[in-house]
């Protein structure tokens, strides 16, 4: 999808949850799913398996996150999303997974 879609999909929630931190968070983990989801379907077709080229996905995917943030900031609405929020939550996410395979090694 591209960030216009991605923006059709859920401005209306958006701008219906200005005031709820809290619906807002729940709305920013379904787009960040999305987002995800989108990644792990490009990485499949593209038959990738090593790093370097899941990163470019990773990186592609973190573009549009940040073309969504600025479409969003541009309707002059809460901002919702971080800029480059979509790269740093992958990174974290691959850093937590690092640390569990190192405790799994540990245990065996």
């Amino acid at each position: 999808m591209k960030a216009k879609e991605y923006l059709d999909k859920y401005i209306d929630e958006i701008k219906a949850n200005q005031d709820d931190d809290t619906a807002l968070f729940g709305i920013v983990q379904r787009i960040y799913v999305d987002f995800q989801l989108e990644a792990s379907s490009i990485i499949e077709k593209r038959e990738i398996e090593k790093l370097p080229s899941a990163m470019a996905v990773i990186n592609e995917q973190n573009k549009k996150w940040n073309a969504l943030e600025r479409r969003i900031e541009q309707l002059g609405i809460k901002p919702v999303l971080k800029k480059n929020g979509f790269l740093l939550a992958k990174l974290k996410q691959l850093e937590e997974d690092a640390k569990n395979m190192q405790k799994q090694d540990g245990e065996e």
